[in-house]
């Protein structure tokens, strides 16, 4: 994973103070390059050991200017394009002044600057700032003519000042840089004063041509940090570009693609006005900063590189697998800065420097951290990196410059550093810059160094590294580094050798081959010196040898070759002998390693170059670098070499599995006195992010929006699956996943994201959730533009805190307990407006109202209630006015994942229509309660408690689109049933509690269809390969499922895919294609390029285009392709079964060197011819596949040797999919899909074809699983090589998904062994209804259920029963019931289950549990299973898990063997031909056979009428068998599907067999061919007439006809005996009387001697009888005074199933009739309200009786009591009235006295209640109190209607506002404190109480009411008084005991 926003380091600047510098993060992505390259020259200049190339500028003409820095002042040099000689030479100042940057003008003329502290630097005359400013540094301008003669030489102002960049145009330069001091601003600019809360300001300045003005000088930066510009750019139009770095968050941003900065730093980019007086745009670049810019004169952009953020900005293109480190990123932008255009992660490193190239590249070159590069360079040391990016982002150049110490490496270094890149007219570029050899004092003397150099020293470029080098005795310390002036030069654009020579380690001299092409002829000769070498005649393209030089010298050396420049150096005299061991390479780099890879591995050369035997000593200075093997002889601890001999040491590098130890590793292993340098990156997971945080930062509403990227690599040797990301369509985050499903093994893939906020302002974030656990948090803060006029936050308005976090973790959904409270404040004078407004998973309650008033503050209480797991944000905004902008408080908060990691989106591919698919989640926090609701039908949940059984297997019936249940443990079921075709979505909304926010997911899937032409796969993904390769071919299937043959031509892909062309064994998608009938085609993937690549399979018709989508992902080719990249050996007609071939081709610039392929198993075996591998060179190897006796894996190892990268493997996977047993015969299509079908009824019928792929004749049997039935029978036999179809038909008899196997089994004729092959079918069933279970169960979430048996001794039994219901109004039919031992069942569901029937299944549970005796052990086992009942209702299957305990048995020899009660058939499915209605067709035989240990009891078997079934078998021991036989006996014409269901005492107590046939009508016809009464009354007849005609030729003799049930026949139709002649019909009457209520059933039966059976004609009809209900069956109407009165109801109801007629109602005693039944018939089903009054004319028990009779019906009485009472009463009057009137103030009480005074000795309780007539406007009404006990003499009671109420407030508000006192408030509480303590005080001590009851009164109207807040003319806004206006209310007193009596009274009320 990346690291984001490292810590910027601290550079020192010249004048003695500092300026941040840059880091940075990418990653890159690239092609395998054909790289062309020469090196043009490359040398030193170097005096008194200084020197540095500062810039480098070409010339139109080709000459080259150099800006040197040798310590002594500033130097220009100019030379020829080879750099030989030196052409003119210019210097200004002395020691302290440094030129820094050089800019030429369209002119030719050559501008620097830098800085100058020396006092030695002067001006020319004329200019703007002939004078330094002060003596501090200050900057400088100076212009030469392209002769070098100075033009002007001026001060730039101000002091304090470093210029760091220049750019120049026809009339104007420019520079940029950091100043602490004064600048001086000219009138207008941009910014006129430094930035406060500044140390560092940047500026930019703009002179005349000519020097002599100044026209613009600003400062750039920003409030609150530091600014330090690094680069400018100019345009024609004097526009200048500023790049650089700011820690200032209030760096002016405008047009910006970030508009305000991400993080504590970040890099910028500005485009200043021609006059200097605005910015045209200006925006963040967020990472560690710019350090390089350049226009690109060609497309007329911007070229920017720098360190780049890659989760806070565009990074686009990444082309390697990435680490843990800062990356370059080359970035091009339009001059308007309104886009990025293009961007490309380069390598790891600190800095770099961008030019522009011809055709619109570009070259970058910077300093790498460690030598990770998107191309191999040919050379392979040095630290830094060069790279050209063409116009299309491919990175197709890749350099590297440098050198190492030749002995004591841990001490001294020979880094290369590149300071400014040029391009020549040519295209050629040049790297300049400065080599600095490193060493210890102690080692200045000794220490020798590995630098390349290349056509020099010449004139120009006259040193040598030794020249870099400080003599001794000028440093003392560990770190003593001198330097040399570099450049170098290539022609990128012509493949030649280079031959460059490293002569400073003399007399041992390394020569390497820096060109793309090989050195041939070489030839090494010396003077002065005699060699030794171990040089090869031809030196490969990157390739080094080495040179030993023997003698005294003086000489030279001299290397050639037939095509490569002459290369010969001279070399000083020597003393010293050169070492004889010599090695090669001289560094190893391991690349990116991690713990899941082997240990990675390289190899040293060793060569003794010498005439006698040398001893090295060989080791690692590092302990994850170990030596692995060598073929060095060993000599105690150091090795021996004889004299000219070669030898090798592989070192290995393993990876810490410690992710602390992750990053860059650098070791040396010494080989005698000299070491190679190992490098490598250590990383402990496979999989690496490139950044842990994707910022979006702050966007605002319709501003510019940029995506970011997020890359994924591959880190480790094997490919890792992934699983495409996507988010839910509620997120303001969109998300592109352009990873494969297949990451390979050392790539890197892409994910795109974007951001759109619907809501403004707004904080939002997600975390994403990726492969192996990695997450990745996504931000964004969306805001409304800035305030037009400046306009700023209310300066009155406090806001506090400014940002709240809930440190607590939350789960989704809930609400967190802690609050967090923002105060809001106004500090002004007046009032202001308040608007507040909340965003993100954030609830709120406020005390803030729309205004506050001055000098008070209100409260916000903030809750966390999150919608999604992850860090959640949010912004509460405040705004205090229409002209203010708002006040922002940040909120952020934790959540808590409830579900395993999505992203907020499932998905369940593809299913078929009308078929369900059911997807299973954890949820993984505890609710009380949680409530799922999806928003599409087509979607549905489920909630179900696991209590130890899981979530089991709910039917489809028990999802719903809202499911609501408990949740401690439970699962989440998602359920997607598509209707129709094509994709659907939906959400699905999680809500634990109605105050949080609901975790909203979005589902998507597609139906697909299954009619008409179907091809399969829709949609297939191949995965990733590398360009140039073929994966192994992948077979789509076009099935024709329509009524008539279509016509199909070739079939076609698109570019990046094949067709196959190899045998599949089915037909070829050409030609006809007949119906049920399949064809076949094979697909491949084919790259030619990088990244995801899309296309389609089209198969054209004769009905339409019929396509498939492909997809695959191409990655980088390494340079050798593979074809296919994987062999799969399916069982398939011809050779490929058995014999493949892969093709392997040179696809890059270098030889390759294949050695011998291997492999792991004796399945496979590999040949080839395959030795070396030109480029572009193809060769084979044939791999042979011979099958086992099991489906075989191996992989095909390819050892390859690249003469430029090394050794390296590749991998081949084979795959075997057949055995020895099926080798010889196929089935195809091997599987397929029948969809979605209705129980009970055929459906889809599928072709099938068998191949006999042997050369023998066989005899073919073929079986079926249940459910599915042949449509037309195989062939019985096959010739040698021969084929056959079958067809087969859908027939599924139970509910949800159908799997079987076809199975078919070929006797070869010559006796040899049976060959057998499979095939898969699936189907899924759709049933209706309900199967309801019921017994001892106990309910375990969803529709699950637990049966429990408790502890049972082993050895004993205990049974349970289940019962079995059919609740529906149609039939179901039990089809199979299964449980396993030692829960075994029986079961008396042998029939189908009519409407309301149910049958019973028993389990027993007989455990076993036997323990050794005197073993002391008594532990019990626990038992579970399940008990499975399969059926057509559409809750099938049902499952009850069953459990229970076995206490152990002592026995002295324990088995506790499980018994097994099973037993198989011969077939799973019959089909029976064509036969008529009546007739029976020919027997088939099914055998039944005992494979279990126990004895089995056949109890039933049974079918429908449609077939018949016999059998013997009643007891079947263990291994016996039986026979059954079926007959086909069909009553009805057509398709006639049913099953034979076999009962027994096995673990599947009830099992079926399909059965199927077709029925042709019968000769005898009737019409109509049954019968329905409908309801007749019971006792009644009714008739219906049945014509029964003779279609036959022959007349029918009649043998009988007769009736069942309660039916009879008649008619005239022949008895016994008569005959009805051919086409005569003659007519029976049935007859339907039942005999009871209900439906009744039954037939009429034709025996004639056309049908072999009777023909049956069913009948039914339904016996109807009305029953009467009176409800309630008695009246109690209590007791009432004499002549009071009081009514009661009852209702009375016809449940029968005839009508109720003539209906009379009569009553007697004291009682009446009030409302009778409105109707006097009542048909079935209805009712009617019947109401009574009671009105006692005595005292005592008043009995009577209402009758009830009708026309059909018994009288029904139903009994009526009451009693009489003394007559008493009560009286109510208020101020003695029956009203009272009062006028009060609004704000006021008014107050009446009611009195209830009792009559006629009346005693009891008395309940008042007071209610609105006409109600007022918060008026409330009190009674106290308002309970009276009676008991002779009158109460009094008070009522009080308040016209003062309070506005709900907090606490704090109240006292905010100074409102209501502690006392006011606890009067308003005392009256109900104290009418509680009048009802439990004794009757004597009431009195006292009411005092104190009245004083509290009186307080209160005082005090105006309970927490009132104030007085009664108080101004508090949270008063609400009622207006003034008449209003009434009334009082009502009822009784409570004895007879209700009530009274009221009116109040009338006035309010002023």
């Amino acid at each position: 994973m990346m690291k984001t926003r490292p810590s910027p380091r601290l550079i020192p600047c010249v004048f003695g103070l500092t300026i941040l510098c840059v880091l940075s993060f990418i990653i890159p992505e690239t092609l395998h390059a054909q790289q062309t390259q020469q090196l043009l020259f490359t040398g030193l200049r170097s005096v008194a050991s200084q020197g540095r190339f500062n810039a480098v500028q070409s010339a139109p003409n080709g000459d080259l200017y150099l800006l040197l820095d040798q310590k002594d002042g500033v130097r220009l040099l100019k030379t020829d394009a080879s750099a030989t000689i030196v052409l003119a030479q210019a210097q200004l100042g002395a020691k302290g002044d440094i030129g820094l940057a050089m800019a030429l003008d369209p002119s030719g003329s050559i501008y620097i600057t830098g800085t100058t502290g020396s006092g030695s630097l002067a001006a020319t005359s004329g200019v703007a700032f002939p004078n330094a400013a002060d003596t501090s540094t200050n900057s400088f301008i100076a212009k030469f003519d392209s002769d070098l003669n100075p033009l002007f030489v001026t001060f730039t102002g101000s002091g304090r000042t470093a210029a760091s960049s220049i750019a120049a145009t026809a009339d104007a330069v420019f520079i940029t840089g950091s100043t602490f001091g004064a600048l001086p601003v000219t009138s207008g600019a941009f910014i006129q004063n430094p930035a406060s809360n500044s140390m560092q300001n940047g500026f930019v300045e703009k002179f005349r041509a000519d020097g002599t003005s100044l026209l613009y000088a600003t400062y750039l930066s920003g409030a609150n940090g530091s600014t330090a510009p690094t680069a400018i750019a100019a345009d024609a139009s004097d526009d200048a570009y500023v790049a650089g770095y700011t820690t200032s968050s209030g760096y002016p941003t405008l047009n910006a693609l970030v508009p305000e900065m991400i993080g504590a730093y970040s890099g910028f980019l500005s485009k200043l006005t021609p006059a200097g007086d605005g910015v045209l745009f200006s925006t963040f670049i967020p990472g560690s900063g710019v350090t390089s810019l350049a226009v690109d004169p060609t497309a007329g952009n911007l070229l920017l590189s720098g360190t780049i953020a890659l989760g806070q900005f565009p990074v686009a293109t990444a082309a390697m697998p990435l680490v843990n480190l800062s990356y370059q990123t080359l970035l091009r932008m339009p001059l308007d800065g309104s886009a990025v255009l293009s961007s490309t992660l380069l390598a790891p490193g600190t800095q770099s420097v961008v030019a522009s190239a011809p055709n619109g590249a570009a070259w970058v070159g910077g300093t790498l951290i460690t030598p990770l590069l998107p191309l191999p360079a040919l050379s392979n040391i040095g630290d830094s990196f060069a790279l050209r990016v063409t116009a299309q982002n491919n990175i197709d150049q890749a350099l590297r410059f440098g050198g190492l110490p030749t002995t004591n490496p841990g001490f001294a270094n020979a880094v290369v550093t590149l300071t400014s890149l040029a391009t020549d007219a040519a295209g050629h570029p040049l790297f300049a810059g400065a080599v600095d050899p490193t060493a210890s004092s102690s080692l200045l003397a000794s220490e020798t160094y590995d630098l390349p150099l290349y056509n020099s020293p010449t004139a120009a470029l006259p040193s040598t590294v030794r020249n870099a080098v400080l003599p001794t005795g000028i440093c003392t310390g560990s770190q003593c580094a001198g330097s040399g002036a570099y450049l170098s030069k290539i022609d990128p654009t012509t493949a030649a050798p280079s031959l460059a020579l490293s002569v400073d380690d003399s007399p041992n001299l390394t020569l390497r081959n820096l060109g793309s092409a090989a050195a041939t002829g070489l030839q090494i000769t010396a003077t002065g010196f005699t060699l030794a070498t171990d040089c090869p005649t031809i030196l490969s393209a990157g390739a080094e040898c080495s040179i030993a030089l023997n003698g005294s010298g003086p000489g030279s050396i001299t290397a050639q070759a037939d095509d490569a420049t002459t290369q010969t150096v001279s070399l000083p005299a020597s003393a010293t002998t050169p070492n004889a061991i010599v090695f090669s390479p001289k560094e190893l780099d391991f690349g990116i390693e991690t713990s899941s890879n082997p240990a990675a591995t390289r190899t040293i050369t060793i060569t003794n170059l010498s005439a006698q035997s040398q001893t090295f000593a060989s080791s690692s200075a590092g302990t994850q670098f170990t030596e692995q093997s060598s073929d060095c002889p060993s000599n105690g601890t150091a090795k021996l070499l004889s004299a000219g001999a070669t030898c090798h040491i592989t070192v290995a590098f393993t990876v810490s599995s410690d992710p602390t130890t992750d990053g860059p590793l650098q070791s040396n292993w010494t080989i005698g006195p000299g070491s190679v340098r190992l490098t490598g990156y250590s990383e402990a997971a496979a999989l690496a992010l490139s950044a842990s945080e994707i910022d979006f930062g702050t966007q605002y509403t319709g501003g510019l929006r940029l995506p970011r990227y997020l890359y994924l690599s591959n880190n480790s040797d094997v490919a890792i699956p992934h699983s495409t990301v996507a988010l839910s369509g509620a997120s303001p985050f969109t998300l592109v996943d352009r990873c494969p499903t297949q990451l390979l093994a050392h790539t890197v893939c892409q994910i795109q994201i974007d951001y759109l906020s619907a809501l403004s302002p707004s904080d939002d974030s997600i975390t994403l959730s990726l492969d192996q656990g990695l997450t990745v948090l996504v931000t964004g803060k969306t805001l409304p533009p800035p305030g037009a006029g400046g306009a700023t936050v209310n300066p009155n308005l406090t806001v506090s805190p400014s940002s709240l976090n809930f440190p607590n973790a939350i789960p989704v959904t809930a609400v967190s307990s802690a609050t967090q409270t923002v105060a809001v404040g106004n500090t002004g004078n007046q009032p202001i407006p308040l608007a507040l407004s909340l965003t993100g998973d954030f609830t709120e309650a406020t005390s803030c109202n729309t205004t506050l008033a001055a000098h008070t503050t209100c409260n916000v209480v903030i809750s966390f209630a999150p919608s999604q797991p992850g860090t959640r944000q949010g912004l509460l905004s405040v705004t205090a006015g229409a002209a203010t902008t708002p006040a922002y408080v940040a909120l952020s908060g934790t959540a808590t994942p409830i579900l395993t990691s999505n992203n907020g989106a499932l998905d369940f591919g593809n299913v078929i229509a009308d078929q369900s698919a059911v997807q299973w989640y954890k949820i993984t926090q505890s609710f009380t309660a949680l409530t799922a609701v999806t928003s599409n039908s087509a979607f549905k949940a489920i909630l179900v408690e696991d209590i130890g059984y899981g979530h089991g297997t709910p039917p489809t019936s028990a999802f719903s689109t809202s499911a609501t249940g408990s949740c401690v443990n439970c699962w989440l079921g998602l359920q997607f049933t598509p209707p129709t075709t094509g994709p659907q979505a939906a959400t699905v909304a999680l809500r634990s509690s109605a105050q949080g926010n609901a975790y909203t997911l979005t589902l998507t899937g597609n139906g697909l269809p299954l009619s008409g032409l179907i091809l399969s796969p829709v949609n297939y993904d191949f995965g990733a390969i590398p360009a140039n390769s073929t994966t192994a071919p992948t077979l789509f299937t076009l099935t024709n499922l329509t009524s008539s043959a279509v016509t199909l031509t070739a079939p076609a892909v698109s570019a990046g895919f094949v067709i196959n062309t190899a045998p599949t064994g089915g037909a070829a998608c050409t030609g006809t294609l007949a119906p049920t009938a399949s064809c076949f085609v094979a697909a491949a993937f084919a790259p030619t390029a990088t990244g995801q690549i899309g296309g389609t399979l089209t198969i054209p018709t004769s009905t339409g285009n019929l396509t498939a989508s492909l997809t695959g992902f191409g990655v980088p080719d390494p340079g050798l392709s593979l074809t296919p990249n994987a062999l799969v050996f399916n069982n398939v007609p011809g050779t490929t079964a058995t014999q493949q071939t892969i093709t392997l081709k040179n696809t890059g610039a270098v030889t390759l060197q294949i050695a011998t392929p291997t492999v792991a198993t004796s399945n496979f075996t590999a040949t080839t011819s395959c030795t070396t591998l030109t480029p572009g060179g193809v060769c084979t190897i044939a791999v042979a596949y011979v099958p086992g006796s099991a489906p075989a894996t191996d992989t095909l190892t390819i050892p390859v040797i690249n003469s430029l990268t090394g050794a390296a493997t590749y991998s081949v996977a084979l795959t075997g999919t057949y055995t020895t047993e099926d080798s010889g015969l196929q089935i195809i299509p091997a599987t397929a899909d029948f969809g979605p079908q209705l129980t009970g009824s055929p459906g889809v019928t599928r072709q099938f074809t068998i191949n006999n792929l042997a050369a023998k004749s066989l005899t073919l049997t073929l079986s079926l699983p249940r459910q599915v039935v042949l449509a037309e029978p195989p062939c019985a036999a096959l010739a040698p090589n021969a084929s056959c179809n079958f067809s087969v038909t859908f027939l599924p008899l139970t509910n949800g998904d159908i799997t079987g196997t076809l199975f078919a089994q070929a006797t070869p004729t010559d006796g040899s062994a049976t060959l057998t092959s499979l095939g898969y079918i699936e189907g899924y069933g759709l049933g209706t209804g309900t199967l309801a279970i019921t017994g001892n169960l106990t309910p375990t979430g969803g529709d699950g259920t637990l049966l429990n048996f408790g502890q049972v001794t082993s050895g004993q039994s205990l049974s349970q029963t289940l019962t079995l219901s059919n609740p529906n109004t149609t039939a179901i039919t039990i089809r199979r019931i299964t449980s396993e031992w030692p829960f075994l069942s029986t079961s008396t569901c042998t029939a189908a289950l009519a409407p309301g029937q149910s049958c019973t299944v028993t389990i027993t549970y007989s455990p076993l549990n036997q323990t050794a005796a005197g073993s002391g052990l008594s532990l019990s086992n626990s038992d579970t299973g399940s008990l499975v009942i399969e059926s057509d209702a559409l809750t099938s299957p049902n499952i009850v898990d069953l459990t229970g305990s076995a206490a152990p048995i002592f026995v002295t020899v324990p088995d506790n063997t499980a018994p097994l009660a099973a037993y198989t058939v011969s077939q799973s499915s019959m089909a029976f031909v064509s036969t008529a209605v009546g007739n029976v067709s020919a027997a088939q035989t099914v055998t039944l056979s005992n494979t279990g240990t126990l004895t089995l009891h056949v109890t039933g078997l049974n079918t429908t009428p449609d077939f018949t079934a016999t059998g013997t078998c009643a007891t079947l021991v263990p291994g016996a068998s039986c026979t059954l036989t079926v007959t086909f006996t069909p009553q009805l014409s057509g398709t006639r599907a049913s099953a034979l269901e076999i009962s027994s005492d096995a673990s599947t107590t009830l099992d079926f067999i399909s059965l199927i046939g077709t029925a042709t009508p019968a000769s005898l016809s009737f019409s109509p061919s049954s019968l329905d009464f409908g309801s007749i009354l019971v006792g009644s007849t009714s008739t219906m007439p049945i014509q029964v005609t003779n279609t036959s030729a022959t007349p029918a003799i009649f043998h009988s006809i007769t009736a069942t049930g309660d039916y009879a026949v008649t008619g005239d139709c022949p008895a016994s005996g008569g005959s009805l002649a051919a086409s005569t019909s003659c007519t029976l009457e049935a007859a339907f009387t039942p005999t009871q209520a209900g439906t009744r059933t039954g037939a009429i039966a034709v025996a004639s001697s056309l049908s072999t059976l009777a023909l049956t004609v069913p009948v039914t009809g339904i016996g109807a009888q009305s029953h009467l209900l009176a409800n309630p069956a008695s009246l109690d109407f209590g007791s009432l005074a004499l002549a009071a009165s009081a009514e009661l109801t009852l209702t009375l109801s016809n449940s029968g199933t005839a009508p109720v007629t003539g209906l009379h109602l009569a009553v007697t005693g004291d009682y009446a009739i009030i409302s009778p039944c409105a109707l006097t018939t009542l048909v079935a089903g209805a009712s009617c309200s019947v109401t009574l009054s009671f009105t006692p004319t005595a005292l005592g028990t008043r009995a009577g009786a209402l009758t009830i009779t009708s026309a059909t019906n018994s009288p029904t009485a139903v009994p009526l009591t009451g009693s009489g009472v003394p007559n008493g009463s009560f009286l109510l009057t208020v101020d003695g009235k029956s009203s009272s009137s009062v006028t009060i103030k609004s704000g006021y009480p008014a107050n009446y006295i009611l009195t209830v005074t009792p009559q006629n000795s009346f005693s009891g309780t008395v309940i008042l209640n007071c209610s609105a007539v006409t109600p007022g406007q918060y008026t409330s009404c009190a009674l106290l109190p308002s309970s009276i006990a009676l008991s002779g003499a009158a109460q009094n009671t008070t009522a009080t209607l308040n016209t003062i109420t309070s506005a709900q407030v907090t606490l704090a508000q109240n006292v905010s506002h100074g409102g209501a006192s502690h006392t006011g408030i606890m009067l308003g509480l005392l009256p109900a404190a104290l009418f509680f303590f009048w009802r439990v005080r004794p009757a004597h001590a009431r009195f006292y109480t009411f005092v104190i009851i009245a004083f509290a009164a009186t307080a209160m109207i005082t005090l105006t009411g309970c927490g009132s807040g104030g007085s009664l003319d108080s101004t508090d806004p949270n008063l609400r008084k009622t207006p003034p206006g008449t209003y009434q209310y009334q009082i009502t007193a009822t009784s409570v005991t004895g007879p209700r009596i009530t009274e009221t009274v009116t109040l009338n009320l006035t309010v002023q």
